[in-house]
């Protein structure tokens, strides 16, 4: 199942690194050559810390996002967190969301965003980090951001994992989707 509705999430990417996230740093090597930093630090999907400091006044979050109306509510939450410069403000919405006004697109994320606790990224997991060579070549065809562009290599990843999970290959379960992602134009 895909995101129920758009709405804006602040992460903290580099959170693994510094212990602070439920797991510890990948144990893989990234794909394209890069760190754990530069993989952590350009990778601009959802599957990360998300709400760093829980407590957050001024706004609710229902399903993991905040309503984009909360935006100047958010952009305060996140300048008061310590990790500031590490954190981002981003929305997500389904591959039809059209990047809400003062938004730009970077990309397609693959996965499933249920909350902020209940998410998985394809493209970080299994391309960026995956252990299967076949889903790790598809890094080839991620953007600047490590998102891709279009839902034609979203549509070629899914059917090569659906024939990795056939095989009985170890991916991940569940409906996986293309989810959009925006990032707000600077002030």
């Amino acid at each position: 199942m895909s995101i129920a509705r758009a709405g804006i999430l602040v992460v903290d990417r580099l959170a693994c690194l510094r212990g602070r996230a439920p797991f510890g740093p990948p144990m893989r090597l990234p794909a394209l050559g890069k760190t754990h930093e530069e993989a952590l630090g350009t990778y601009r999907g959802f599957d990360a810390l998300a709400w760093p400091h829980e407590d957050h006044p001024g706004f609710r979050v229902h399903d993991g996002v905040a309503r984009l109306s909360d935006l100047a509510q958010v952009r305060a939450y996140l300048a008061s967190l310590p990790d500031y410069a590490e954190c981002d403000l981003i929305a997500i919405g389904t591959e039809s969301t059209k990047p809400p006004p003062n938004w730009r697109f970077l990309g397609l994320d693959v996965g499933y965003f249920q909350s902020e606790w209940d998410r998985f990224s394809v493209l970080l997991n299994e391309v960026v980090y995956g252990a299967h060579e076949d889903l790790r070549r598809h890094a080839a065809s991620l953007n600047r951001y490590l998102l891709l562009d279009s839902e034609a290599p979203a549509r070629a990843l899914l059917r090569e994992r659906a024939e990795i999970a056939r095989q009985g290959g170890d991916v991940e379960e569940g409906e996986m989707n293309t989810i959009a992602v925006f990032e707000p134009e600077r002030e």
